[in-house]
């Protein structure tokens, strides 16, 4: 009996076409490093005077500009701008000004299909009923990973993160030693969510581009966070081989049996927003509503501005509001 034939491998062109953008962008990066080495040599040499610093990036964007008419070339080339002064600042102890790079954001309008009402309806239905059995007499009596696991769904369906990738980044916040953040003047908490993306980013962390979203802790969130940090500080440790959807449908069934009606994680990450939509008062505009659902992929401000804003509004006497 005659073996099997090997399989042809068919050569689709990927690592043609791979190799190709990365020599685009490699000629990208070459030809914008000669722009800033000419127009900003002290990010080379500390030892020269940068104390025309904005003058001299006025200019190399708009060499940058002249330079470079492709969308695509025109962000790598503003992204390494970015980056070489950001470099200068951390090894030299500087605080020289950073023009955050461009990006293009697609809109779009959040999908609302058949499917995605009858999705709605459910888990409606089942919101209304996990609230009644919080606002029980009954004091529930959940575990670290039941704790957790209400935190994440209502980060979902009231906390504005109604995408899977945002409400990973903030298991993972809280996984171990949580990094919860305050302002005194403005009464806010938040917490700083870290993911990789392709598209928009804000921070650079050890050289490499990250998104940080800072999420502000909204009140429903509090009071289930408290509990899970509680039992963190007694040396209960949440289950690190559980997904995120399990730990969710895992607080669901014992709250409120028999648990989240049958949808995927992701269905359900793109169907809590209509939680938060209902609500009394809400006017979630389109845009925000784009944010939450990571069709607008970052809007935050990098960290020194994030704070600078919240201490201006302090001082301004703005309020929590």
């Amino acid at each position: 009996m005659a073996g099997r034939q090997k399989q042809k491998h068919v050569d689709s062109g990927r690592l043609a076409r791979e190799e190709a953008r990365r020599k685009a962008t490699e000629k990208v990066l070459e030809a914008t490093d000669a722009i800033i080495d000419r127009q900003m040599s002290y990010l080379e040499d500390p030892a020269l005077d940068a104390r025309g610093h904005d003058q001299a990036i006025t200019a190399t964007c708009k060499a940058i500009d002249k330079a470079f008419r492709v969308s695509r070339d025109h962000q790598i080339a503003r992204r390494q701008l970015e980056h070489r002064v950001h470099r200068f600042n951390e090894e030299n102890d500087r605080d020289l000004r950073v023009l955050i790079a461009p990006v293009r954001f697609p809109t779009d309008r959040p999908r609302r299909s058949a499917e995605w009402c009858l999705q709605r309806r459910k888990l409606n239905a089942f919101h209304e009923a996990l609230l009644q059995a919080l606002n029980s007499v009954r004091r529930p009596h959940l575990s670290v990973d039941e704790w957790l696991g209400v935190v994440l769904y209502f980060a979902a369906t009231l906390g504005g993160l109604s995408h899977t990738r945002l409400i990973e980044a903030l298991r993972d916040a809280l996984q171990v030693a949580p990094d919860l953040r305050a302002h005194a003047g403005t009464k806010r908490i938040w917490i700083d969510l870290y993911y990789q993306s392709k598209g928009a980013c804000n921070e650079l962390v050890d050289g490499n581009y990250r998104v940080c979203r800072r999420w502000p802790v909204p009140p429903i969130c509090r009071l289930p966070l408290i509990a899970y940090l509680t039992r963190l500080g007694r040396g209960e440790e949440p289950a690190a081989d559980a997904s995120v959807f399990t730990l969710i449908r895992r607080a669901a069934a014992t709250l409120c049996p028999p648990g989240l009606p049958s949808m995927s994680f992701r269905d359900f990450c793109r169907t809590g927003l209509a939680i938060a939509e209902r609500q009394p008062d809400a006017d979630i505009s389109e845009c925000l509503a784009s944010y939450a659902s990571l069709r607008l992929e970052c809007m935050s401000l990098p960290a020194n501005s994030w704070e600078f804003v919240l201490s201006h509004g302090s001082a301004s006497g703005a309020s929590d509001d």
